[in-house]
């Protein structure tokens, strides 16, 4: 409905939502919310089921394939837009001829709202796209599918992987490598809402392991016309060095059983991928991340055990209220 309300009328667009094979109950909520409010909106909205649930990834790729337009724009079941900032970067897609268009975006939870960390592009201007961009891109880590609108070209020749976690991480990055140009408008667009329950914030071994995968899938799909310069490099090993400690971290705090040999599988993982650390590398892994996360990595690379008691001894110090 969001999107509805910023949209022109008689402006071309279309909306289509996406039922991933949801059971009965939800799926007559759906038809009956469209028959009520969305049938005979001037903005065609369409429901498209599938007959299998094939997660976020399969759904999204299969709205894209069924886009009719020029330029997609995709948004979570549960978030939706700011009216005006939305209808400002409508009009720079339809004005503006960019590759993809990128814009901030809020934390959102209950009526409370904060912004996302932004891009660090310069704002208002034509951007070519070129190594230093992606660098830049890496390293601001907001991947997230929803910060963006691209040409449909460009997202069927980078679908999202299925039944991956992190997808957007394996994918964004690419789709950027293949832009030539780009725009960035600073409002915030989308609330992104704050869900206790989303599968972000629940623990689980394939997630820490998908969020690895992506990062790998990340540099195995960029396109690029020269070899990967030295900023593009380091971007990546950052990049890498977060989701291990994210990974690792996030296992520990969840407190879930052998939270140590499921480190000590991530350790094996992010070694088989990316290597072994080196001592020249530990420089740049100081640059990329913040003294506490530099801290952390480097109990969690070499001793998740110490990181654990650390983190006890901290919560004993300083409980939450």
């Amino acid at each position: 409905q969001s999107v509805l309300d910023a949209c022109a009328p008689n402006a071309p667009y279309e909306i289509i939502i996406i039922n991933d094979a949801s059971d009965e109950v939800n799926t007559a909520h759906l038809h009956d919310i469209y028959q009520r409010c969305w049938q005979n909106t001037v903005i065609p909205v369409r429901i498209e089921t599938l007959d299998e649930n094939q997660g976020l990834s399969g759904a999204r790729n299969h709205g894209i394939q069924l886009a009719q337009g020029e330029y997609v724009f995709t948004l979570d079941a549960d978030d939706f837009v700011n009216k005006k900032a939305f209808i400002k970067v409508l009009r720079d897609v339809e004005n503006l001829n960019m590759d993809m268009v990128f814009f901030g975006s809020y934390w959102y939870e209950k009526d409370h709202a904060w912004g996302m960390q932004g891009f660090k592009f310069e704002p208002k201007a034509e951007i070519t796209v070129n190594q230093t961009v992606l660098a830049e891109y890496i390293n601001s880590q907001t991947f997230y599918a929803w910060r963006f609108i691209a040409k449909r070209e460009l997202l069927l020749q980078v679908p999202y992987p299925p039944r991956l976690y992190m997808e957007d991480v394996a994918t964004s990055t690419p789709l950027l490598s293949r832009a030539k140009t780009i725009w960035y408008e600073p409002d915030q667009v989308v609330y992104y809402r704050q869900n206790p329950n989303s599968i972000m914030k629940v623990w689980s071994e394939k997630k820490s392991q998908d969020f690895l995968s992506t990062v790998q899938m990340l540099r195995e799909r960029l396109l690029l016309d020269e070899p990967m310069t030295l900023p593009l490099q380091e971007a990546f090993l950052g990049l890498s060095c977060k989701a291990y400690l994210w990974a690792c971290a996030d296992a520990i705090r969840h407190r879930i059983p052998d939270s140590i040999g499921a480190c000590q599988r991530i350790k094996a993982m992010h070694t088989q991928m990316f290597g072994k650390i080196k001592s020249a590398q530990w420089s740049t892994i100081w640059r990329r991340l913040d003294r506490r996360q530099f801290l952390a990595f480097v109990m969690l690379y070499y001793s998740p055990r110490l990181y654990r008691f650390a983190l006890k001894a901290k919560q004993s110090l300083f409980p939450k209220k």
